[in-house]
């Protein structure tokens, strides 16, 4: 058996999987209006700044909570942005799976 055959074959897979569909359309979806993509860019953006501020041992301000959960209150209210969120959850949760399943495998 090789090993890299059966990763090409695992990334066809998940390629052509449900979850994987979904979140191309939803992100399709969200893409066809400008202004849909910027808001939900803009909820990113925030989301990601806040991470990093908060990997790198800074405190994040109850402003800054409250600019980003009424931005995320905002974006949600929009059904396509709701739909792209949730194909990407779905999606993470599938790849969060399958690396268990390969750590799992390799985890002696």
């Amino acid at each position: 058996m090789n090993v890299y055959d059966k990763a090409y074959e695992l990334a066809k897979a998940i390629k052509n999987s449900v979850e994987k569909k979904n979140l191309s359309k939803a992100r399709n979806k969200v893409e066809q209006s400008q202004k849909t993509k910027e808001m939900y860019d803009d909820l990113v953006d925030m989301q990601v700044k806040l991470q990093q501020k908060q990997l790198s041992g800074e405190e994040i301000s109850e402003e800054e909570l409250e600019e980003l959960r009424k931005k995320q209150e905002i974006a949600l209210m929009h059904s396509d942005i709701e739909s792209l969120i949730e194909a990407e959850r779905r999606f993470a949760i599938m790849f969060e799976e399958i690396q268990k399943i390969i750590y799992d495998a390799i985890d002696d």
